[in-house]
């Protein structure tokens, strides 16, 4: 049972500066005493500020904290690894080895920060325009980014805390301590959701905007708060989308309706705000996007073959996406089921054979711990969806209606964009383990 026995706060302390050791000898190992100094400095860092927050939340715990610590670990284990293989051979962290969207984002950021090579063609320069800046401060390197993407990452864990809080209290049989901490404990055992953030992907950024849309639509929905504090938490999620990766700006309206749904008497001047501010955040979105077009945002809702397009896929996965895109809609809402058990089972896309060697490409695929989150977010909705209030019971609704868009779209072979969702099944999976024995969830 979780406890705040101050035992574990005299271990955690001990085990903070041990973690910190280990992260320096490996990294001074693989990487040099240069970049592995400055990597050790950075990933300290991305770890401290998030567990300062966390510690000065009034939901914090010894036993949240031991699991942040225990997450940032192994973070900067999989942080240091990927540095370490990108820097190989002629390679180094100010001219890294990468693949796929990572080599696009940093070459983006390349061009604009010194002009040193072409400009290349990404839909959106709000990633890597975060790259940039933190150049302009440290300095060319690999190091930074990757360190910026583990502490996003661990603050994603901290606002799924708070989010959880708003969701639940006052709903199930446990205090709002241990509420955040065993949201933030089933958060952080889905090993593809956080070796994300040991690499250069926007994930860690919608992460964040996620949990923040979250967290607003928790507090309005269940909690019955003002306007306020939710329109600033919607906002500022929506911003983070719109400028990282805008066509998830499309899965606001799923927030906006569900909200209408709790109260509409209450809540339509909130809805009204929300769904001016969604419509000028998916303009901002298209504004600052070099290459995406409304065409693009029409066929990312239509699939109008958009990822058998986007992606070469080989063996039963091309020939799955071959024939589904060539279905009617109503043939792809019948597989509906099926494509999101893929998804969800699947951590897709898998990487080549002659990546697997590698222990960031199969350990965090190793989904154990996800499969009991998503199996008690399941016996949730089978068990007690009906029974809990009608506020939680329309929160809970947003992530399994945004889960199915996405699988929909992308025919369930895209498992990566599933992620950013995955703390708010975490939280569903909270309201399993602590329902109200013997009466309804309010």
């Amino acid at each position: 049972m979780l406890t705040s026995d101050t035992h574990i706060i005299k271990w955690f302390r001990l085990w903070q500066w041990l973690w910190v050791a280990v992260v320096a000898a490996l990294a001074i190992g693989l990487l040099g005493w240069a970049d592995g100094g400055a990597a050790t400095a950075a990933l300290t860092l991305a770890y401290h500020m998030p567990r300062l927050m966390y510690a000065r939340s009034r939901v914090s715990t010894p036993t949240g904290q031991v699991i942040l610590t225990a997450a940032a670990a192994w973070l900067a284990l999989l942080a240091i690894i990927f540095l370490w293989q990108s820097s190989v051979g002629e390679h180094t962290l100010q001219w890294p080895y990468l693949e796929g969207d990572m080599s696009k984002y940093f070459h983006w950021a390349v061009h604009h920060y010194s002009g040193q090579v072409p400009k290349p063609k990404i839909t959106s320069g709000g990633y890597s325009a975060s790259i940039v800046a933190l150049w302009w401060i440290f300095g060319q390197s690999l190091i930074w980014p990757v360190a910026l993407n583990v502490m996003l990452t661990l603050f994603s864990l901290v606002i799924t805390g708070q989010m959880a809080v708003s969701a639940l209290s006052g709903s199930v049989s446990a205090p709002d301590r241990r509420i955040s901490t065993w949201a933030i404990g089933l958060s952080a055992v889905s090993g593809f959701y956080l070796s994300q953030g040991a690499m250069l992907l926007k994930e860690p950024w919608v992460y964040i905007a996620i949990t923040l849309v979250g967290w607003g639509l928790a507090e309005a929905i269940c909690q019955r708060r003002g306007m306020l504090r939710p329109a600033l938490l919607f906002l500022a999620g929506g911003v983070i989308l719109s400028v990282i990766r805008a066509k998830y700006v499309n899965f606001l309206p799923i927030g906006i309706a569900l909200l209408l749904a709790a109260d509409w008497r209450r809540h339509w001047r909130l809805a009204s705000v929300l769904a001016m501010l969604s419509l000028g955040l998916w303009m901002l979105g298209l504004a600052i996007s070099d290459h995406y077009t409304v065409e693009q945002q029409v066929n990312n809702v239509t699939g109008n073959a958009l990822m058998h397009r986007a992606f070469d896929a080989e063996g039963w996965r091309g020939a799955f996406v071959a024939a589904y895109y060539g279905w009617p809609w109503w043939a792809r809402v019948l597989v509906l089921p099926l494509t999101l058990v893929i998804q969800t089972v699947i951590p897709l896309p898998w990487p080549p054979m002659e990546q697997l060697s590698s222990v960031t490409a199969w350990l965090p695929r190793i989904q154990w711990g996800w499969y009991v989150v998503a199996g008690l977010a399941v016996w949730f909705y089978v068990r007690y969806w009906l029974r809990a209030g009608r506020g939680l019971r329309l929160w809970c609704l947003f992530a399994p209606a945004c889960l199915a868009a996405i699988a929909y779209m992308t025919a369930g072979l895209v498992s990566r964009y599933a992620l950013p969702f995955e703390p708010l099944v975490a939280v569903t999976a909270v309201a399993a383990l602590f329902r109200r024995r013997g009466q309804e969830i309010r």
